[in-house]
C-alpha cells in the first residue's frame, strides 16, 4: 500500500487579513490530522523579495549593468539576465563559466582580460577591466566589469560577485566628443585669429597657438589673462566691460590694443560668449581676439581720400562759381568807388555838402559789408574742415549758403523762399560739410530748373524738427519746381560717378549722402507730382552737453 505523505496549500482569508498555512498528514489510526499556522510574515516577505529582484532586474535592464558571481569552491558561474543581454545569448541554451565568457572577449584584448582575472584570483583582491566583447551575431560592443571578493567569518573566500556594464554608447559619445575636440582644436589654429577660453575661476582654460606666436606670453601669463599684452590705456575700459559682461553673463565685445612681439601695438576685436549649463551655471567663456588694424586703417585711408575729394569737389563747384562770384563783388565795389568819388566831391565844394558825403560813406561802409561777406562764404567753402564736430544752427548755416549763392540765384531768375523752423534744436556736426551738401542741394536745384522755359524757377529751402523712433531729429528738404527725377530708381542718383549732366562729375551727391550718413542721418530724393523734386535730409537733434 502506497504511504500517504502530508499535503501542505496556503490560503489567504480575507476577513483575517492574513494568510494561512493549511498541513494535512495522516495519522496513526487511519485517519488525518490537520495543522494550520498563520505565515502572512512570510508571504510579505516572499513577495518583497519577488518585487525587489523585479526592480534590481528593471534597474539592471535600464542602466544596462549586469550582475555575476562565481563560487570559487563550486567554479560555479552565475549571470543575471541583463548579463546574457549584454553578451547576446540565450540562458535557457548557454550555460556561464569561465572558458565560455572567455570566448566572448575580442581576442585582441583576451591576453589583457586573462591576466588582470589571473591576478584577481591569486591576489584575491578587486577586479576592474574594460575590454570589447563579440557577440554571436559579430557586433563589437564595450563593456566594464568590477568585481569584489567576499570572504567568511574565518578570513576564507568564498565568492567573487561583480557587475557588467555596457559601455558602447558612452565610448562613442567619448569618440564623437575627440572628434569634436580635434575638429575644433584644427579649426582653432587654422583660423586668422585668436582663439580663447575662460574658466569660472577666472583664468584662462586654453588658447590658440596664434595667440602664443603673436603676444609671445608665458603660459603663466596668458593663464592669468593675458594681461600684460593688452595697452595700459585701455586697460580699465577693458577690464570694466568684462567685469559687466561677467556678472551680467551677456556676450563681450570691445576694442582693444594688444603688444605684439615687436613691441607695437595693434587694433583686435574682442568678443565672448558665456557658455551655460543645464541650471544656468557658468562653465566657460569662449572667445576670439579679430585684428581690425588694417581695416582701420584702410577706412582711416577711405575717410582721408573722401575728405580731399570732398574738398576737390568744394573747389571744383567754387571754379565754376568763380565767373559769378567775380560779377558779386564787382557790383559793391564799383558802388565803393562811385560812392566815395561822390563823397570827394561833396566834400570839395566851397561850402561841403555833409549830409550827402555822410549818407556816401554810408552807402561805402553797406557795399563794404555786402563784399566782406561774399568773401568771407568764399573763404569758408574752399577751407579744409579740421575733422571737429561742433554745434551747428541749421537756419544760419542755410542763410550762409543763400548769401554766396545769390548771384547765381539772380543769374537764373529763380526765386527763392525759405521756410525755417523757429525753434529748431541745434545739430552737432563738421560745420564745412553740412555747408557742402545745402550747397550741393541748392545748387542742384537750380540747375535742374535752368531748362525750364515753361514754369516759374520756384525753389524752397524748408527746415523743421519731428520725431523719429522716439528721438528728435532736424529736417531739412530742398525742393525745385524743375524737369524732375526722370524714370528709374532716384537712389541711383546718389551712386558714384553717376550724373545726368553732360560735364558733371556724378560725386556730388554721392559725397552729400556719405556725409550725412557719417553725422547719423539720411539723405533721399522723392520726385514731385506735376514736375521738380524734393531732395530731404535728416540730422540727430543734440541734446546733450556741448562738445
Amino acid at each position: 500500500m502506497r504511504e500517504r505523505l502530508p499535503i501542505t496549500h496556503e490560503h489567504y482569508y480575507a476577513g483575517l487579513g492574513e494568510w494561512i498555512e493549511n498541513r494535512i498528514c495522516p495519522s496513526a489510526n487511519g485517519g488525518v490530522a490537520v495543522f494550520q499556522r498563520y505565515v502572512t510574515d512570510r508571504k510579505r516577505a516572499e513577495e518583497e523579495l519577488r518585487r525587489s529582484e523585479a526592480n534590481l532586474a528593471d534597474a539592471q535592464r535600464l542602466s544596462h549593468t549586469g550582475s555575476w558571481s562565481w563560487n570559487v569552491a563550486s567554479d560555479q558561474l552565475l549571470w543575471s539576465a541583463e548579463h546574457f543581454r549584454i553578451i547576446g545569448v540565450d540562458p535557457e541554451t548557454v550555460r556561464p563559466s569561465y572558458p565560455s565568457a572567455l570566448q566572448w572577449i575580442h581576442p585582441d584584448d583576451r591576453p589583457r582580460v586573462q591576466e588582470a582575472f589571473d591576478r584577481l584570483v591569486r591576489d584575491k583582491s578587486d577586479f576592474e577591466v574594460e575590454c570589447r566583447i563579440v557577440r554571436p551575431d559579430g557586433t563589437v560592443r564595450h563593456i566594464r566589469s568590477l568585481a569584489r571578493p567576499v570572504f567568511n567569518d574565518r578570513g576564507d573566500l568564498v565568492e567573487y560577485v561583480g557587475t557588467i556594464i555596457d559601455t558602447t554608447e558612452r565610448k562613442r559619445a567619448e569618440e564623437r566628443l575627440r572628434e569634436s575636440e580635434q575638429r575644433f582644436r584644427l579649426l582653432a589654429e587654422t583660423i586668422p585669429h585668436h582663439v580663447w577660453t575662460y574658466l569660472p575661476d577666472g583664468s584662462m582654460g586654453y588658447w590658440n597657438q596664434r595667440l602664443i606666436d603673436y603676444t609671445a606670453l608665458t603660459s603663466e601669463e596668458l593663464r592669468r589673462g593675458g594681461w600684460a599684452a593688452v595697452h595700459p590705456a585701455d586697460v580699465p575700459r577693458v577690464e570694466a566691460a568684462w567685469r559687466q559682461a561677467w556678472s551680467e553673463r551677456t556676450p563681450y565685445e570691445v576694442e582693444q590694443r594688444l603688444r605684439g612681439p615687436d613691441g607695437h601695438y595693434r587694433r583686435f576685436l574682442s568678443r565672448a560668449v558665456p557658455v551655460l549649463d543645464d541650471q544656468g551655471e557658468l562653465v566657460q567663456w569662449f572667445g576670439t581676439n579679430t585684428d581690425v588694424e588694417d581695416r582701420h586703417q584702410a577706412e582711416e585711408a577711405l575717410q582721408k581720400a573722401h575728405s580731399e575729394l570732398a574738398h576737390v569737389t568744394r573747389v571744383t563747384a567754387m571754379g565754376e562759381l568763380a565767373g559769378s562770384l567775380a560779377h558779386a563783388l564787382n557790383q559793391p565795389l564799383a558802388a565803393i568807388v562811385t560812392n566815395g568819388g561822390s563823397c570827394l566831391r561833396f566834400l570839395d565844394r566851397d561850402a561841403p555838402d555833409l549830409e550827402n558825403a555822410l549818407e556816401a560813406v554810408r552807402c561805402i561802409m553797406q557795399d563794404a559789408e555786402r563784399a566782406g561777406e561774399v568773401i568771407a562764404g568764399t573763404r569758408a567753402f574752399l577751407k579744409k574742415s579740421t575733422g571737429e564736430r561742433t554745434l551747428l544752427d541749421i537756419n544760419a548755416l542755410i542763410h550762409e549758403v543763400l548769401v554766396v549763392l545769390q548771384t547765381e540765384i539772380r543769374r537764373h531768375a529763380v526765386a527763392v523762399r525759405d521756410v525755417l523752423a523757429t525753434d529748431l534744436p541745434a545739430v552737432l556736426g563738421r560745420r564745412i560739410e553740412i555747408q557742402q551738401v545745402v550747397l550741393n542741394l541748392v545748387m542742384n536745384g537750380i540747375e535742374a530748373m535752368a531748362a525750364a522755359t515753361d514754369r516759374r524757377r520756384d525753389l524752397v529751402v524748408s527746415s523743421a524738427c519731428q520725431k523719429f523712433d522716439g528721438d528728435l531729429i532736424v529736417l531739412v528738404a530742398v525742393t525745385d519746381s524743375g524737369i524732375g527725377l526722370g524714370e528709374g530708381d532716384p537712389d541711383r542718383l546718389f551712386d558714384a560717378f553717376y550724373t545726368t549732366k553732360p560735364d558733371g562729375l556724378g560725386m556730388g551727391l554721392s559725397i552729400s549722402r556719405s556725409v550725412i550718413e557719417a553725422h547719423g542721418g539720411r539723405l533721399w530724393a522723392t520726385p514731385d507730382v506735376g514736375g521738380g523734386a524734393t531732395f530731404q535730409f535728416t540730422l540727430p537733434a543734440h541734446s546733450g552737453p556741448s562738445p
